[in-house]
């Protein structure tokens, strides 16, 4: 593995916990810190795979790739939604500085 898994629910960001999968990567620790300034609720947590199929939006990251939208899982088709591109464009500020 070598990114990281974020989706939105109900205005709410979450991604896996890192002790079973995942990456302990620089830039899923940035996009938490950076989710919270912006006022968003990121929650950390054990999921199982089927709560993508009730996600608003869904993306991966990691330090090479940035934020990388992710529209289609199987039969599943995610819209690269706001929230997604809210942290694309803080994340892109944040890094022209």
């Amino acid at each position: 593995t070598m990114s990281n898994l974020f989706w939105v629910h109900n205005g709410c960001l979450y991604t896996p916990l890192i002790d079973r999968c995942g990456v302990k990567g620089v830039m899923r620790d940035y996009l938490i810190k950076l989710a919270s300034e912006l006022g968003l609720l990121v929650e950390e947590g054990r999921y199982k795979p089927e709560v993508l199929n009730g996600a608003d939006e869904v993306f991966i990251c990691n330090s090479l790739i940035k934020i990388w939208p992710v529209t289609r899982i199987d039969q599943n088709t995610f819209s690269i939604g706001s929230m997604t591109k809210n942290l694309q464009q803080a994340l892109h500020k944040d890094l022209s500085c």
